[in-house]
C-alpha cells in the first residue's frame, strides 16, 4: 500500500503518494487537470518490479493545494518542475526516472532543462515537444469551458477522447472538480513552448509512446520526431487502440514498454 505524504513548498501543501522499493526511483507526473490517481495502478506494478514509485498531484490538481491568486506565471510548467526539484530535496533524492503524460511529460523536459543531473530517464506519452498555437485558442478553450461547465465537459471529454469504460470512468471521477480558471491559466504558458533542444541534449533513454487515436496531439508530433528519431537514445513506440490516456487505454501494453525502457536505462 502507498504512503500519503505532504510537501510544503512555496507556500502550498503539495501532495504525494509513495510505493517504497528497493530499487532505483520513478516519478509519475500526471497532465492538466487530471491527478496522481491517474497513475495509481501502474504505480503498484511498478512497485512490484522493484521500484520505489513517487505519483504527485501536481500544484493545483488533486490533494494538492493552489496558488492565490491562480495566475499563468503561478502554473507555469517551470514552477512545476521547481516543486518536483524541491520534493527531490526533501526526500535527499539526487535523481530519478521520470513518466510523464501530456502536460507532465512537459514539466519533466523543464525538469531536465534546470537540472539535467536529476533525471535518469524519460518516458513520455500524450506529450510533444514543442508547441505553438495563437494566443486567442485558450481564450476559446476558457471560453467554452465556462459555458459548459466542469461536469458537462466531463462527461463530454469522457466521451470523445476514449473508448475504454475504465478511461471514461477515470475522466468522470476527476474531472466534474476542475477548476476552469487554474485550467486556463495553464492553457496561456503551455500554448508555446520548445524543448526540442533540450531533449535533444539530454543523455538518457527517452521514450516516446503514441497512442495511434490521439489525434490531436498526433498532428503536432511529427516535429518533434523529426529532431529525436533518429538519435540513438530516443525510442519510439507504437500503442494501438489508445489515446490521450494511453496508460488507461492499454494499461499492460504501457506498464510493459515502461518495464522494458527502465530496464534499458538501468542496463
Amino acid at each position: 500500500m502507498p504512503k500519503d505524504c505532504t510537501l510544503l513548498h512555496d507556500g502550498l501543501v503539495l501532495n504525494y503518494k509513495l510505493w517504497e522499493g528497493a530499487g532505483p526511483t520513478l516519478i509519475i507526473l500526471h497532465g492538466l487537470g487530471s491527478g496522481g490517481r491517474q497513475f495509481e495502478d501502474d504505480a503498484a506494478v511498478y512497485a512490484a518490479a522493484g521500484y520505489r514509485v513517487i505519483v504527485p498531484d501536481l500544484r493545483a490538481h488533486g490533494q494538492s493545494e493552489a496558488p492565490t491568486p491562480m495566475t499563468p506565471g503561478a502554473m507555469h510548467v517551470s514552477v512545476m518542475a521547481e516543486d518536483i526539484l524541491a520534493l527531490m530535496a526533501d526526500l535527499q533524492l539526487p535523481a530519478a526516472h521520470f513518466i510523464g503524460n501530456s502536460m507532465g511529460g512537459v514539466v519533466a523536459l523543464a525538469i531536465i532543462k534546470k537540472s539535467p543531473e536529476s533525471v535518469l530517464s524519460l518516458a513520455t506519452f500524450g506529450t510533444t515537444y514543442d508547441l505553438s498555437f495563437p494566443a486567442i485558442v485558450p481564450f476559446i478553450q476558457a471560453l467554452t469551458g465556462r459555458l459548459m461547465g466542469s461536469k458537462r465537459l466531463a462527461k463530454v471529454t469522457a466521451k470523445t477522447v476514449t473508448k475504454h469504460d475504465r478511461t471514461r470512468d477515470l475522466i468522470l471521477e476527476i474531472y466534474p472538480d476542475l477548476d476552469i480558471g487554474m485550467v486556463h491559466a495553464v492553457q496561456k504558458t503551455l500554448r508555446k513552448y520548445d524543448y526540442i533542444e533540450t531533449a535533444k541534449s539530454f543523455a538518457g533513454p527517452i521514450t516516446i509512446l503514441r497512442g495511434d487515436g490521439d489525434t490531436a496531439i498526433n498532428k503536432e508530433l511529427p516535429r518533434t520526431l523529426s529532431a529525436l528519431q533518429s538519435l540513438d537514445n530516443v525510442t519510439v513506440s507504437d500503442v494501438t487502440d489508445a489515446g490521450h490516456f494511453t496508460n488507461t487505454d492499454q494499461p499492460e501494453r504501457v506498464q510493459g514498454l515502461i518495464l522494458d525502457h527502465l530496464s534499458g536505462a538501468s542496463a
